[in-house]
């Protein structure tokens, strides 16, 4: 089962840019997984129902049990998932704008910023901190200088330092959480 991170909002599953169609074309068509078992926000939700659409998707990932490993990638800016700089610790999925850095990156793919969405639909930080497995990976020239400085930065400025105490110094490749009790 699988669950993704986030969805560039508004953004029909069936449009170049969409995660869910990249993830299908790239991935799950090509291992054995059953349509239901994954999940990707949806984001062509209609805005009046995205609300419960994100209370939905948190629901889901309770009722499987979980996430037991979560393979983040870490963005220029810090945000992991949509979490730009300066969301919260306790946040779950929601609609969020997306930072002018984020766009900016993006904008190659889009052909240009005025056509990178301004929104998406992302797993909070703390439904990501709950997955008993975390790895964190940051390559290239478009990781964080934050990774690049361990004594002047531990985690993502997304990750207040309440939710990295668990992170070693310096970076680690992956976090693992004993099971909940």
């Amino acid at each position: 089962m699988t669950f993704n991170l986030d969805e560039y909002y508004p953004m029909p599953g069936d449009r170049p840019h969409s995660y869910r169609r990249y993830m299908w074309e790239n991935l799950f068509a090509h291992v054995n997984i059953r349509p239901e078992h994954v999940h990707i926000p949806d984001g062509g939700v209609p805005r009046e129902s995205l609300a419960e659409h994100c209370a939905a998707y948190e629901r889901a990932i309770v009722e499987a049990g979980g996430i037991d490993f979560q393979m983040l990638g870490i963005g220029k800016s810090g945000h992991i998932g949509f979490n730009e700089p300066g969301s919260s610790p306790d946040e779950r999925t929601r609609l969020v704008t997306l930072d002018t850095v984020t766009r900016k990156d993006a904008s190659a793919d889009f052909f240009g910023e005025d056509n990178v969405p301004r929104e998406a639909i992302t797993m909070g930080v703390a439904s990501i901190l709950e997955a008993r497995e975390i790895a964190l990976i940051a390559t290239g020239s478009t990781s964080p200088t934050s990774w690049h400085a361990p004594s002047r930065a531990r985690c993502p400025r997304t990750w207040r330092p309440r939710s990295c105490s668990a992170m070693p110094t310096p970076p680690p490749t992956s976090i693992s959480r004993p099971p909940p009790s």
